[in-house]
């Protein structure tokens, strides 16, 4: 019995402990080949009522554009729906954040007119300084595979 209940507390601490990602990645690359990749990538991350909380700061290489996303690694549901004021289209986004195996997890969906257009999932670790970014799923029904290694 003391078996079980050490094996118990083991897995659901080590399935919740949240990796390092925290730096300046300067360069990111595809490894597929099918994008250009984001460049100047910062994450930092605290612990805020034991839970962590990821903050993503990087620039698009298309349009240069620098935005910060956070993410709370808590793995409750955050959902979020908006009206385009030009189309009149409803669009929510739903997504789930988690650590697990030195991991962060992101799974997110999205649906316009009530129709899913995306379902995309993001696992993301570090080795050393290099921070790698794997990411699977649909996209308007065109399949994503496509790996990132930032550094």
């Amino acid at each position: 019995m003391r078996f079980i209940a050490t094996f118990a507390l083991f897995t659901s601490v080590s399935a919740f402990a949240c990796p390092d990602l925290s730096g300046t990645y300067t360069s990111c690359r595809s490894q597929t080949g099918n994008t250009a990749g984001s460049t100047d990538v910062v994450i930092t991350q605290a612990i805020q009522n034991k839970v962590t909380t990821y903050s993503v700061t990087s620039t698009d290489p298309e349009t240069n554009e620098r935005k910060t996303e956070t993410y709370r690694a808590d793995g409750r549901l955050v959902s979020e729906t908006i009206t385009d004021p030009d189309s009149g289209m409803t669009i929510s986004m739903s997504s789930v954040v988690k650590c697990v195996n030195n991991t962060v997890n992101m799974n997110m969906k999205v649906t316009m007119a009530g129709q899913q257009v995306a379902n995309m999932t993001t696992v993301m670790s570090k080795a050393n300084k290099q921070l790698t970014m794997k990411m699977t799923g649909k996209n308007f029904d065109e399949p994503i595979n496509e790996t990132l290694i930032c550094e």
